[in-house]
């Protein structure tokens, strides 16, 4: 897809945008600090525990990929917005899935309170549309508007499928696209749009980031089998435990039979009657059962198959462009998105 050895850190990837990458922080520093003095540590906890930054990220290399100066303001302003509204939809899902931890760090949620993330999460989905309205374009405030829309029913047809065994892979893949990959695919159209690039580089640079969305959440999915927590800041068995069936899941279920399928029932069982004890009981014995059956399967090398397919799918839409250090980012991008530590 690239050059053999080509450096695949995010570090040197970002580095095609280094300086509006700098801007953006400056940026993201501002608008992540509630306008309120007693809100002022929410601010603080936010800009201290920072992401990989991937979909801002993603705007500004479309952008450069048009032809845009990723250093104009526009760009800038899109790529922070891009940042708050993820950052919003994190929030709001630690609240859902009642996490305490998020890269190894306390969530929001344990450290205040659900009211105190949501409510957060609600500020920054504001100032990202007051941000989107500044720029001006109004194609660029109905793209985000149906991409939250997207991921907010992508999440909700997620929750209402816990504990759901009979999740075939199809349904799972509408609802990553659904709660990751319509983000990924805005960030780039944006960058787009701005650049004012024609439709069909609109298109071609949408479909590429839906298909590294798309392969992040997958690999992101597979790390719950296979991840190093330290690596990963994602314990092994989480998504599991929550009752979410991803796709090594599902493939194991294709492959295991009717005993994975009562493993993984009387599993589920146990951990909703622990959680009625008020913490009483101890699932993890059957937690680690199902995740070595999982393993006895060809679930976690079909996952990873898959996620590349992807990444392949991702550079073949770039193949247009011209060439240049923007376009180059975007397709080691595709490949850091498949290839995080495990």
């Amino acid at each position: 897809m690239t050059a053999a050895g080509a450096d695949l850190s995010i570090e040197a990837i970002s580095a095609a945008v280094a300086e509006p990458m700098r801007a953006l922080e400056a940026a993201l520093m501002r608008e992540m600090t509630p306008d309120i003095p007693q809100a002022a540590d929410l601010g603080v906890y936010l800009n201290a525990h920072p992401g990989k930054r991937l979909r801002p990220l993603c705007a500004l290399l479309a952008g450069g990929a048009c032809g845009a100066d990723p250093n104009g303001e526009g760009q800038i302003q899109l790529a922070c917005a891009v940042e708050l509204l993820h950052t919003a939809t994190l929030l709001h899902d630690d609240v859902v899935d009642d996490a305490g931890l998020r890269r190894g760090v306390a969530t929001a949620n344990a450290i205040w309170s659900n009211a105190h993330s949501v409510l957060l999460g609600d500020y920054l989905y504001s100032r990202a549309f007051f941000m989107m309205a500044q720029i001006g374009d109004i194609s660029l405030f109905e793209l985000f508007s149906r991409a939250t829309h997207r991921i907010a029913s992508g999440e909700l047809h997620q929750l209402l499928n816990v504990n759901n065994s009979t999740l075939g892979e199809d349904e799972y893949r509408s609802i990553v696209r659904k709660k990751t990959g319509e983000l990924f695919a805005a960030s780039c159209t944006g960058g787009a749009l701005i650049a004012r690039a024609d439709a069909e580089t609109r298109r071609r640079l949408g479909d590429y980031g839906m298909a590294i969305g798309e392969a992040f959440q997958i690999i992101d999915d597979l790390l719950d089998y296979v991840g190093d927590a330290d690596k990963t800041g994602k314990n092994i068995g989480a998504d599991l435990r929550e009752g979410k069936f991803t796709l090594p899941l599902i493939r194991a279920l294709q492959q295991g039979g009717d005993a994975l399928e009562k493993l993984l029932l009387d599993g589920l069982r146990l951990r909703q009657s622990t959680q009625q004890q008020d913490g009483g009981g101890d699932d993890s014995g059957h937690l680690r059962a199902v995740i070595e059956a999982v393993h006895s399967t060809d679930a976690l090398e079909y996952t990873q198959n898959a996620a590349r397919r992807l990444a392949e799918e991702a550079v073949g839409h770039l193949a247009p462009l011209p060439g240049g250090i923007h376009k180059d980012a975007l397709q080691r991008l595709a490949q850091f998105a498949v290839m995080r530590d495990f």
